[in-house]
């Protein structure tokens, strides 16, 4: 587990490796859902193992900017999340939304990926309604490469009462 803030985590099921990149290309670009499945196991059980005993009340994920989820038609992340989610019996919740477009992060470099991402998240409507200072956050994603998504989305979920976040990909 690595360290990102004080109060963050992140797990990942594989090394981001040349086939790890093929199988979220697929998944990811091809529209090839049935990923889903097969990669939210690999999470889940590395979820288990590395936070075992950690009280989760709620599973999130990172979103899409409208339009990208629109192009799409799915967000990975979410579809990662729910998975883990129904087989370890969390509720999953929208509690980001993303409010601007930021370029695929893939063909960015680490500077520019921090820069695209700086506030480009805020919290959704649906967890406007709740009070998040008692929750145990567990926020999925893909892919972990500088860990900017991670942190800009845990900023987020602080700045409306989150204390206690943890992160999981895919890929590292």
């Amino acid at each position: 587990m690595v360290a990102i803030e004080d109060r963050v985590q992140n797990v990942s099921a594989v090394a981001y490796t040349s086939k790890a990149k093929k199988v979220i290309s697929r998944f990811k670009y091809l529209g090839d859902e049935r990923y889903a499945k097969y990669i939210g196991a690999m999470m889940r059980d590395v979820v288990e193992v590395h936070y075992r005993g950690i009280p989760f009340s709620v599973i999130t994920s990172v979103p899409l900017h409208h339009k990208r989820l629109t192009e799409r038609g799915f967000n990975q992340s979410q579809l990662l999340a729910e998975q883990i989610g129904k087989s370890i019996g969390i509720p999953t919740l929208n509690l980001l939304e993303r409010n601007k477009p930021s370029p695929p992060q893939a063909s960015l470099g680490r500077a520019d990926r921090i820069r695209s991402l700086q506030n480009s998240f805020q919290i959704s409507e649906e967890a406007q309604q709740l009070d998040l200072r008692p929750h145990t956050i567990l926020l999925v994603d893909d892919v972990y490469t500088t860990g900017s998504t991670i942190r800009e989305c845990a900023k987020t979920l602080r700045s409306a009462g989150a204390k206690t976040i943890y992160s999981t990909t895919f890929a590292r």
